[in-house]
């Protein structure tokens, strides 16, 4: 418990001491106009040479609402000097300027996004410019022309790069953040397989798409261009990564949809967002779709998939009730939030403004991580208390096979296969097929130390019910109503029950003995339910008659700690018995 509290005071001490860093790095270089210097421009502005040129005294005040292209004219706020390098953005446009009417940039038509330098050959403040935008769709006419306008600076590209970096560190703390939660989910994953933790859920694709998100994050062009020169390769990355985010969060998203109606709607989702994304990546690869309208389609398509899956959750809720998916559903919510403000401001400016974005991914993650973290522990105390009471049952273990294969059973069993082997020889075959099942049965239950399918369970039961109901004829009787069956259990727990409702519950009953045997889902719980109409018992009083009852004990402990479950008893003299084991879905569904 101490040991607890130590972690979670260092987590936060860790969390505050990152957080000032970034803060200070913000503000530590607040003379960095010595070493670069931002480049205003004034003077007057209009779409073609025919047009009446309009005046302005910075780019804010130009209105260039349905331009095809920008024609600025003025002269700089400063002087610059001889060889010192002036760096600006061409982001989806072709850019020539001109000094005192000598070209010194232009720009070719297949630029997409990245900065340009060229040095100074001395620039005085009067002399003119002239600066020609073309942007390369109309869709991004507005943000090319102010971008590059409010992004002229002087001086070193080191200087300019800690300069964008230091404006975008917010952006970057929150993707290094996710990164590390991306690759804390990939490390538990992995140990969950190097340990063979069993009940763990499976968190490759938080993993992956965390990672994924990250890459949004760090993808900035203000500075990525610095690093990476031409970004074409980082625009290939940018892309990808956003499709295989969608894919990712399918996939995640879908493990806590425990309703078949809410699956099978997610599942048509994820089937029309894989067939219209597969068309646009063919026709992207082909060169067909643009880049702007490529991206349009993966930013409505994640906002699609949150908001479609927020509601699938809702309903999953209303049905079954689960904490867990309450807690993703919240989570969600919170990243659909985040989605649809950056789809609208994507639309209406026409660029990310990621930091909305980036925060509900990383809460979206930090609520994942403390599901993992909780899911997490209580798999590997699962683990370390089944392997305690595996130890603490291998002396118990040859007395619980003794117990089940009781000799006077087996001696009445032979007794009766013997008596039709003449009268009913193909009965006899089937009697002792059934035998032989329970024989090897009781024998697997040595080496069985995990989990085993229901249905394997029930074969030995119904092998062993075989041969009671041949030695009782008509005075024992067996219901069967199973609703679900696609599940694992710890070998010989029905069966003891079973055997304990023929041979204590029928004991000195008068009339037909029935036993009764169910199973159904309700609320992510499976339950198995045993119940006869014997003579029933006390069940707060338990005999000292110097004998070890292990069979139900250890029945209880294994459903306990194997699979997380609970067993309940239920009796009432002279009217029967009823055991319940009840069961979380997620820990044994096959």
């Amino acid at each position: 418990m101490k040991f607890d509290k130590i972690k979670r005071i260092l987590i936060v001490v860790i969390t505050i001491t990152y957080i000032a860093i970034g803060f200070i790095y913000q503000y530590r270089y607040n003379d960095e106009t010595e070493n670069i210097e931002k480049i205003n421009i004034s003077g007057t502005y209009q779409e073609t040479e025919d047009d009446f040129p309009v005046a302005f005294k910075s780019f804010e005040d130009i209105r260039s609402d349905g331009y095809k292209q920008l024609i600025v004219k003025g002269h700089f706020d400063t002087d610059i000097e001889k060889d010192v390098k002036i760096s600006c953005p061409v982001v989806r446009n072709t850019i020539t300027m001109k000094i005192n009417g000598k070209e010194c940039v232009n720009t070719p038509k297949d630029v997409f996004v990245r900065w340009i330098n060229f040095k100074s050959h001395g620039i005085a403040k009067d002399d003119d410019v002239e600066i020609i935008i073309k942007p390369i769709s109309k869709k991004y006419s507005d943000d090319s022309y102010t971008y590059f306008l409010e992004n002229i600076y002087a001086g070193s590209e080191t200087e300019l790069l800690r300069l964008k970096i230091k404006e975008n560190w917010y952006n970057l703390l929150i993707g290094i953040v996710t990164l590390c939660l991306g690759v804390g989910f990939a490390v538990v994953q992995l140990a969950f397989s190097a340990f063979k933790f069993n009940g763990g859920r499976n968190y490759e694709s938080c993993a992956l798409l965390l990672i994924c998100g990250s890459i949004f994050s760090f993808v900035n062009y203000d500075y990525i261009s610095f690093l990476f020169g031409k970004t074409a390769f980082m625009n290939a990355i940018d892309f990808i990564s956003k499709i295989l985010f969608c894919g990712f969060l399918f996939l995640h998203l879908q493990k806590y949809i425990t309703d078949k109606k809410c699956r099978m709607v997610s599942d048509i989702l994820f089937s029309v967002w894989l067939g219209v994304y597969a068309v646009c990546l063919v026709r992207r690869i082909m060169s067909i779709m643009p880049y702007v309208y490529a991206v349009d389609m993966v930013v409505v398509g994640i906002t699609a998939i949150l908001v479609g899956h927020e509601i699938i959750f809702y309903i999953n809720y209303l049905k079954e009730h689960n904490k867990q998916s309450l807690l993703i559903m919240v989570s969600t919510m919170i990243l659909c939030v985040a989605a649809l403000f950056e789809m609208i401001l994507y639309i209406v400016e026409r660029k990310f403004i990621r930091e909305i974005f980036s925060t509900g991914l990383l809460i979206f993650g930090i609520i994942n991580f403390i599901d993992m973290v909780k899911i997490s522990k209580d798999t590997v105390e699962k683990s370390i208390r089944a392997k305690d009471l595996e130890k603490q049952l291998v002396n118990s273990r040859m007395e619980l096979l003794v117990g089940q294969i009781r000799p006077h059973f087996v001696f009445n069993a032979l007794n009766v296969i013997e008596d039709i082997c003449v009268k009913e020889p193909e009965k006899a075959k089937t009697a002792i097929k059934h035998f032989s099942t329970y024989m090897k049965a009781n024998m697997n239950s040595l080496a069985d130390r995990r989990v085993i399918p229901f249905e394997k369970e029930m074969e030995h039961v119904e092998s062993y019910l075989y041969i009671e109901m041949l030695r009782k004829g008509d005075l024992l009787k067996v219901e069967y109503n199973l609703e679900i069956t696609d599940f694992n259990i710890p070998p010989l727990t029905v069966q003891t029950l079973v055997e304990n409702a023929v041979k204590h519950g029928m004991k000195g009953k008068e009339g037909v003995g029935i036993i009764s045997i169910r199973t159904y889902l309700k609320n992510n719980t499976i339950y198995v339910i045993v119940e006869d109409n014997g003579v029933g018992f006390d069940t707060g009083y338990r005999p000292d008659d110097g004998r070890k009852h292990i069979g139900i004990d250890n029945t209880v402990a294994r459903i306990k700690n194997m699979v997380n479950g609970k067993v309940t008893i239920e009796s009432i003299i002279m009217k029967g018995t009823k055991v319940t084991i009840a069961i979380p879905a997620s820990d044994i569904v096959s």
